[in-house]
């Protein structure tokens, strides 16, 4: 009787939680539904939270409905902080910072700093950090080749209970000094909103001012103009959120990855040869540190069996790929290829996207002759040949079908997204902006051209995307460089050899081999002149002394194309060449 009692009080209890339970998660879940936020940032980042990604790499486009004419006002004071957090330096230290390409992982130099946000005549009450007393964030500098110039970019993090500016709590401050324009990464990720299968970073216009509250200031209190700044979203478990990507996924920074495998770096953690400084040459994780699934794909990429469609369908989203390729293909920005890009794979797929970083690198072609830029690529950086040098590019390009596909996208992108007339409208447009802060101190000086000359900058750099059109169709017809191999001292004399200059067509390839005195390969300082169908050639000996070596790769339509590798001396980058020394002893040393 008591266990039949009690058989029918569970029963009971069970069928009242059946009713009970979903309406108490339906009550907390439509409370979820119905908040409310103060902003349409954070309405955006409450949705991201609850909705997983669908496998449609499409941006959120409502949130780049911003004024992006405005100009931010903020002001930061630099404060010593504590020896246990890192953050007891000076800003003259900070600003001794270095991290140029020849350096790897290098420290941070951190400090703490307030920050506040107003207008140009001061903080603005009740605006972020307005009535804060103590430090609300740290601060450091950011970049690596920026950091060799006077002008610095910084990083400022925002601590969790100093609210966030614009919904971001990293705020990356960039000066793009080698920009003498100041508005191109503006120009880049505006004209970005509108391609297909890109995600994009929201970018502002920032006034800075510093105080230098350090033992390296003045003791003044007074703040410094630094001019303006170009900030832009840092991509983080934040930037995954509001865009709906999923916070969870997996994310990297690409310090220079080519997607060759890297089996000395790309380990897994628990690796017990596992090197945090050296995964971090390749690749900067930004939130797993679970590499399986990076490391599945890089397998894959360079496993040479598996057909490359195979790969792109597993692994990657192929429009994602194209918009990447055909967008910074038009917009003329070269250094895309092994750097400057981000790799995101969400928690539940196996595939792989490209997120754009950077592009002040773009629209160069007009500058460099104005200016006679000795330093610029002057070569390997048209069409399909800058993304050569990437394994994973190279493998999909090889294959007749993706070319074509990419071809689609380009002339699709030209003839609607990325024309001239768009581009100048908008330099037009953040000309407003930009010329009221680089004609006068602190940028005005810093830009190492005329007042002229930046006009002249402004009003042709436009055209760059044309050219850059142009240089795409033609490199379908080239043959695609290669490397120059080192040099071997043989019985017979210098033995010299290269890689095989690719074929979109399959046709027979000629290589012209020259041994110069000089780096200009005049007439008359060549030493080694030969053609020949093989990927070697043997150079009787010479004399001690510096040469250059170079090949030039001819197809049987007359198109030409120089290696990949360059010398770089202290005036120029002299494309397509090795040098080397033969010394006394007969022997040779490589010098590039």
């Amino acid at each position: 009787m008591k266990r039949t009692l009690y058989l029918i009080i569970v029963a009971v209890l069970i069928v009242a939680l059946a009713f009970v339970v979903p309406a108490i998660y339906t009550k907390i879940t439509s409370e979820k539904v119905t908040i409310e936020p103060d902003n349409s940032i954070a309405m955006n980042a409450v949705k991201s939270i609850s909705v997983a990604f669908d496998g449609n790499f499409n941006d959120v486009k409502s949130l780049y409905d911003y004024d992006k004419l405005e100009v931010t006002c903020m002001y930061v004071t630099v404060l010593e902080g504590s020896e246990s957090e890192g953050t007891n330096h000076t800003l003259e230290q900070i600003n001794s910072y270095r991290n140029t390409q020849d350096i790897q992982n290098a420290e941070q130099i951190l400090a703490e700093a307030i920050v506040r946000i107003g207008d140009e005549t001061g903080p603005v009450e009740g605006a972020l950090g307005y009535s804060a007393v103590g430090p609300n964030a740290t601060i450091n500098v950011r970049g690596r080749t920026s950091t060799e110039y006077d002008q610095k970019s910084y990083k400022l993090k925002l601590y969790k209970n100093a609210g966030t500016w614009n919904g971001q709590r990293t705020i990356a401050l960039n000066k793009h000094p080698g920009d003498r324009t100041r508005l191109r990464n503006m120009l880049y990720y505006t004209m970005m909103e509108d391609v297909p299968y890109l995600v994009g970073l929201r970018t502002y216009f920032v006034h800075l001012y510093v105080c230098d509250a350090t033992s390296s200031g003045d003791g003044s209190g007074q703040y410094v103009d630094y001019g303006l700044y170009t900030a832009i979203e840092q991509p983080n478990n934040t930037f995954l959120k509001v865009h709906g990507l999923g916070a969870d996924g997996h994310l990297y920074k690409a310090v220079m990855n080519e997607f060759f495998r890297y089996e000395d770096a790309i380990r897994l953690v628990n690796d017990p040869l596992y090197d945090e400084l050296a995964f971090n040459t390749v690749l900067e994780p930004k939130t797993s540190m679970d590499h399986a699934k990076l490391i599945e794909m890089l397998d894959a990429v360079n496993d040479f069996s598996r057909p490359i469609s195979d790969v792109l369908d597993k692994y990657f989203d192929v429009d994602n790929l194209l918009s990447y390729l055909a967008f910074n293909i038009l917009m003329d920005n070269p250094d895309s290829n092994a750097q400057n890009y981000y790799l995101y794979s969400p928690i539940n797929s196996k595939k792989w996207y490209m997120i754009c970083w950077d592009g002040d690198a773009a629209l160069f072609e007009f500058e460099d002759q104005l200016l006679q830029n000795q330093f610029a690529d002057i070569y390997g950086t048209d069409g399909i040949a800058n993304y050569w040098s990437n394994l994973l590019f190279e493998r999909m390009l090889t294959e007749k079908r993706y070319r074509d596909m990419l071809t689609e996208r380009v002339q699709y992108l030209h003839e609607n997204i990325v024309t001239e007339e768009r581009l100048a409208e908008l330099v037009a447009q953040f000309r407003t902006v930009t010329d009221v802060y680089t004609r006068v101190e602190p940028d005005a000086s810093q830009l190492r051209a005329t007042f002229e000359q930046q006009d002249q900058i402004l009003e042709n750099m436009c055209k760059a995307t044309n050219t850059a059109y142009e240089n795409y169709m033609e490199s379908l017809k080239t043959p695609m460089p290669f490397y120059l191999g080192d040099i071997e001292v043989g019985k017979d004399g210098l033995h010299l050899f290269w890689d095989e200059a690719y074929s979109f067509k399959n046709e027979l390839i000629t290589y012209k081999v020259q041994i110069s005195k000089d780096l200009d390969f005049d007439p008359k300082n060549i030493v080694f002149d030969y053609e020949t169908l093989d990927l070697y050639a043997v150079c009787p000996m010479l004399e001690s002394g510096r040469y250059s070596f170079r090949v030039t790769a001819r197809n049987s339509s007359g198109y030409e194309r120089l290696p990949f590798d360059a010398y770089v001396s202290s005036t120029a980058n002299n494309e397509g060449m090795r040098v080397f020394q033969i010394k006394a002893d007969g022997s040779v040393e490589m010098w590039n």
